[in-house]
């Protein structure tokens, strides 16, 4: 049965609301009482950090003088090490817990790649994590270094890594940790969707994460080992699924979907924990905390002799600047944010309106950042006869804000160096991209919300209540003198698109398998929107490209 409440969709989270001073208790207890063998655990953890080392804005990008003066920043490494050291101190029986996607989103992980992760995540004193999909995204070789440098167990149970010399045998799916005499076992999963979302190449497999997680149950069962916990990178929805089919597990602690629980935000997307049941009917705490490092959650659980939680409580507190910055971790931002202050300061240009990059709606509706980004591309490739030029909503990190724009906050918005395709389709192959683009723009708890496409010389109308594969209602390209026509699905059309995508990255697989005489390597999509914003070209609003009917 399903246990949560209906809450407002967190596009709409303030900020501003603080979760509290300590740790609030969720007191969703169950009811037996807690004996003198019982034995509880403090479990700290973050997720989808995705290159937040410093202190970061509500559009997810670094704070300004003013915005730091006025409260409105959050997150960011040293606090976090504050926060994990006094939980610490509050509980030697205390693990801290990332559930994945530290790589990508910033100019720290642009620039040094693995080695800011890897220095500040051990500074910080985190204990183990799972890789995210985002960890594959520059391939084998980077995700190797991270495992090169942590100082902790880095989990990926269901990646296949047989066929790769890089990476074979070093994603373990199990570690067994001890606290206060106990032994907890921590089992990691992946989405098997990386693939599609991120850029591992052609020698990892991905499996689905049931089987892994049976298997590891059992296998701790057999070594005595009775309170389990799974560290996810599958997103909520999937966490729920997984914690109703297995028996053993007593906690996920989840990422991917950026999803806030909690018990004191109103617009929280359920409280925190949810709690499921497992076939057998034993309680199953989910757990996440939103992105960004913006929420630190923290829960502690009491275990029975059995290994069967029997009382919880805990929340996701906001970090704010309420917390003191530890001050060995933030000279370790500092030093790494030395070699990013020529790129940060160096303005391109300046917008009038904010370009808006927000996930909630990139991902599920026009949004003006979509529209600078698709027009930029078009008139970047304009030489070539582009008609249509699309950008995955998933590929926008960030917004910008009205004023000055420094390269800075382009390479952070577009972090993934791709550079842009332009390649022939079908009238045909075009409207299935644009049927899959709509997919699951419905669903803002869907795992690959990314797909949505934003665009320029094409404009769509779909209808959320239809299935998917029969949601356009509409589908027309601009013509020369400025009219519309729709798709037709004989004729060729001319298309530009990042090079992740044209490759069938986010399920694009039409354009992979029938796009006609590709080409792969034009120039970089950060540089064209750069060079697109620096012109004054950028007219920033929207202009009903996409509208969603129902």
């Amino acid at each position: 049965m399903d246990q949560t409440p209906k809450h407002p969709s967190r596009r709409t989270l303030s900020l501003a609301t603080p979760l509290g001073g300590a740790v609030v208790a969720a007191m969703l207890s169950a009811t037996a009482p807690v004996a003198a063998q019982d034995y509880t655990l403090t479990i700290v953890h973050t997720n989808d950090i995705h290159g937040r080392l410093e202190p970061n804005n509500r559009s997810g990008t670094a704070c300004s003088p003013q915005q730091v003066q006025e409260n409105q920043c959050f997150g960011g490494a040293a606090r976090l090490a504050t926060l994990f050291a006094a939980a610490r101190a509050a509980s030697p029986n205390t693990l801290v817990l990332d559930a994945g996607d530290q790589f990508q989103g910033t100019l720290f992980y642009t620039v040094h790649k693995a080695r800011g992760v890897y220095e500040t995540m051990n500074r910080m004193g985190y204990d183990a994590m799972v890789v995210g999909n985002h960890e594959f995204d520059d391939g084998p070789q980077v995700l190797a270094d991270l495992l090169g440098g942590v100082r902790f167990p880095v989990l990926g149970g269901n990646v296949d890594t047989s066929r790769n010399d890089l990476l074979r045998g070093r994603l373990p799916a199990t570690t067994i940790v001890e606290r206060g005499g106990q032994r907890i076992g921590l089992v990691g999963v992946v989405t098997p969707d990386t693939p599609i979302t991120s850029s591992p190449g052609p020698t990892l497999a991905f499996a689905a994460a049931v089987d892994t997680v049976r298997a590891a149950v059992d296998s701790f069962r057999s070594q005595n080992v009775t309170k389990v916990v799974v560290l996810s990178h599958l997103g909520l929805g999937a966490d729920r699924d997984l914690a109703r089919q297995v028996d053993g597990i007593d906690v996920i602690v989840g990422g991917h979907t950026h999803t806030l629980l909690s018990n004191t935000v109103p617009r929280a997307e359920g409280p925190y924990p949810l709690v499921e049941r497992a076939p057998g009917g034993q309680p199953v705490l989910v757990v996440t905390s939103w992105e960004h490092g913006r929420a630190l959650g923290t829960l502690q659980v009491t275990f029975d002799a059995a290994g069967v939680p029997v009382k919880w409580e805990g929340d996701a507190k906001l970090v704010d600047n309420s917390v003191t910055p530890n001050a060995e971790v933030a000279a370790t931002v500092a030093s790494l944010s030395g070699d990013l202050d020529a790129l940060r300061r160096r303005v391109i240009g300046r917008v009038e309106q904010p370009l808006d990059g927000d996930r909630t709606r990139c991902r599920h509706q026009e949004c003006t950042f979509g529209n600078v980004i698709a027009d930029a591309i078009l008139w970047g490739t304009r030489s070539k006869g582009v008609e249509v030029a699309l950008q995955n909503g998933g590929g926008i990190r960030t917004s910008i804000a009205a004023g000055e724009v420094t390269m800075g906050q382009v390479l952070e918005a577009l972090p993934f160096g791709n550079t842009i395709a332009t390649f022939q389709v079908t009238g045909a192959d075009l409207l299935a991209a644009l049927e899959h683009g709509v997919s699951q723009a419905e669903n803002p708890q869907a795992n690959n919300t990314g797909r949505f496409l934003q665009m320029a010389g094409a404009r769509i109308e779909w209808d959320a209540t239809k299935p998917a594969g029969q949601r356009l209602v509409r589908a027309e390209t601009r013509q020369s003198d400025g009219s519309w026509q729709a798709i037709d699905t004989a004729r060729r059309y001319t298309v530009a698109f990042n090079n992740f995508n044209r490759r069938g990255g986010d399920g694009f697989a039409m354009f992979n398998e029938r796009a006609i005489d590709p080409y792969d390597f034009g120039p970089g999509l950060d540089e064209t929107v750069a060079n697109f914003i620096a012109g004054g070209h950028a007219r920033v609003g929207l202009d009903g490209r996409i509208t969603r009917r129902n």
